[in-house]
């Protein structure tokens, strides 16, 4: 390709120089897919469920791929469907509302956490 030895190095410099502006290009654009607030939210999230609900009595259910991304990284407790789950289940989430009818068990201002009624039924009423 390159008869002369000499320009080897030239169009070796030209290849990386073109490679790395590339580089630096994609570099600007890469971004955590949620907000380092809603990351350090998620963190205090699960902190404060598993004081208030007890480590071992719920079940982490993250339905947003990104959301069950970080969460993996502070717990290894979380699922990505609630059929997984043999406890009490509780949805967690980025920027979201919780349905109707759900019980509320963690507000903050990016996360929220719920456990749907349809999916845990309040128990019956004493002596019944």
């Amino acid at each position: 390709m390159l008869k002369d030895a000499r320009h080897r190095p030239i169009v070796a410099l030209a290849l990386v120089g073109l490679v790395a502006s590339f580089g630096l290009l994609v570099a600007q654009t890469i971004r955590p897919s949620i907000p380092p607030q809603a990351y350090a939210e998620l963190k205090e999230a699960v902190a404060t469920l598993d004081e208030s609900l007890g480590h071992s009595n719920y079940c982490l259910v993250a339905r947003d791929v990104r959301v069950l991304y970080w969460l993996e990284t502070i717990t290894d407790e979380v699922h990505r469907h609630p059929s997984e789950c043999t406890s009490r289940i509780v949805f967690i989430d980025v920027l979201k509302t919780p349905p109707r009818g759900s019980e509320l068990v963690y507000r903050g201002r990016y996360v929220t956490a719920w456990t749907p009624a349809k999916l845990h039924p309040a128990p019956p009423p004493a002596g019944h």
